[in-house]
């Protein structure tokens, strides 16, 4: 049998595509179970890891910001001693 796009299509592939489109909702199904098998954290320490996370990334910055401020001061001190 030959579709309007010109593919030839065989009757098998009807049915393959309807049991995609089960598998879809099968797939969310699988998912409901995965995540009550999840071990959630208690709220006090969900509340310090996240303390933790946001600590760490803050002193991350202050060291990305000290490197890059330091950069920044050689380059435009060999600019200006470059240029006189």
């Amino acid at each position: 049998m030959a579709s309007e796009s010109g593919q030839i299509l065989s009757e098998g592939q009807g049915k393959l595509k309807a049991t995609k489109k089960s598998d879809f909702f099968g797939g969310f199904k699988s998912l409901k179970n995965e995540y009550k098998k999840i071990a959630w954290l208690d709220f006090k320490s969900l509340c310090k890891q996240t303390c933790d996370v946001i600590a760490v990334c803050i002193f991350f910055g202050f060291v990305i910001f000290a490197i890059d401020a330091g950069f920044g001061y050689c380059m435009n001190y060999l600019i200006s001693s470059l240029s006189k």
